[in-house]
């Protein structure tokens, strides 16, 4: 996704659009984007749409973490029990 294409920027174009009621055609010319993919994102916004994707990632994200911080805890277990058998010996 292009740097300019992050959810805060579609957001902000479909705010001047959707909720201060400014023309699509001065919104799309004003931000450098097209019309049509401007009013697509309308679109993804009315529908529901346009925050999927980053849901899917943010949850992707979550499970990532999650797994980390297994790991970590296994890790850390082991290292307990090395630092135990290293003062035995």
């Amino acid at each position: 996704m292009p740097s300019k294409e992050t959810l805060s920027f579609k957001l902000k174009c479909i705010e001047a659009v959707v909720h201060q009621q400014q023309s699509l055609c001065s919104v799309a010319e004003q931000h450098h984007v097209g019309k049509r993919k401007l009013l697509k994102w309308i679109t993804q916004y009315h529908r529901g749409e346009l925050y999927r994707p980053h849901v899917e990632e943010l949850n992707q994200i979550q499970s990532s973490v999650i797994d980390l911080e297994r790991q970590l805890q296994d890790l850390q277990a082991l290292t307990k029990m090395l630092s135990m058998y290293t003062k035995q010996n």
